[in-house]
């Protein structure tokens, strides 16, 4: 990809980093619950946010069992539907890291971003 190229597609697509990893869709096309990107379709998870997911899950799972608690089952669905997405999101975290490892695919992003030396790994 030549230089010139590569300046559009980093303006125009992926560019958005997020709480979990990078928005592709450039620009947020959502209304509402914007944080997390949490079932957002344009959410790209990067593996490096591992620890963030893993922390707001637990978040979410101490909210779903406040709410079972009190009574409030539909705010707990919805907190048990966030931590479904999380739970995807880690997987995919997961395997990116053991892809890395093995040697085998990069992903667009990772070849953007400078290199960093994996804690723990050889």
């Amino acid at each position: 990809m030549d230089a010139a190229l590569r300046a559009l597609f980093e303006q125009w697509g992926m560019i958005g980093p997020t709480a979990l990893g990078h928005c592709s869709a450039g620009l947020c096309v959502r209304p509402n619950n914007r944080a997390l990107c949490l079932g957002c379709p344009h959410l790209v998870p990067h593996y490096r946010n591992l620890p963030k997911a893993k922390t707001w899950r637990q978040l979410y799972v101490l909210q779903a069992q406040l709410h079972d608690e009190h009574g409030h089952t539909v705010d707990a669905r919805q907190a048990r539907q966030m931590i479904q997405h999380l739970d995807d999101i880690v997987t995919i975290m997961q395997i990116q890291i053991r892809t890395r490892q093995d040697g085998g695919y990069l992903s667009f992003v990772d070849t953007l971003l400078p290199a960093q030396e994996e804690e723990g790994s050889e």
